[in-house]
């Protein structure tokens, strides 16, 4: 089935029974609490699972595939300090440089606050206060 192969929890199958679809989407709500993983960031609340960071004042805001990937490594190892080169090693291209990882904090940076990742000594950077 097309639907659970992207990610559907439950298909019916046509003709369906109107009170076994309630069931199932009984069931689905008992399991499903619409609320993934969040990270408290300088304010702001990252989820990880959906690429979205939430605003204390504007809303939801929508991150890139490596904003995310950056935000990501930062926030599971929120009191780490990492170097350019950690960074590249864990996901960028291989002809990635320092400068890309300096463009992706700056593109973070203008979604979102100056404070979300914080530069330490010019050239290494951490996340901001959880």
């Amino acid at each position: 089935m097309p639907g659970l192969d992207i990610g559907a929890n439950d298909s019916p199958v046509k003709p369906f029974e109107f009170d076994e679809h309630f069931a199932r989407l009984r069931a689905i709500r008992r399991v499903f609490t619409g609320k993934g993983r969040t990270v408290l960031v300088s304010g702001w609340e990252y989820c990880p699972d959906s690429r979205t960071i939430c605003s204390p004042y504007d809303g939801r805001v929508r991150l890139s595939v490596k904003e995310d990937e950056l935000l990501e490594l930062l926030a599971d190892a929120p009191h780490r300090t990492f170097s350019d080169q950690q960074i590249l090693q864990t996901g960028f291209s291989p002809a990635a440089t320092a400068g890309t990882v300096e463009t992706c904090v700056h593109y973070l940076r203008r979604k979102t606050d100056m404070d979300i990742v914080l530069t330490v000594r010019g050239e290494d950077c951490r996340l901001g206060q959880p």
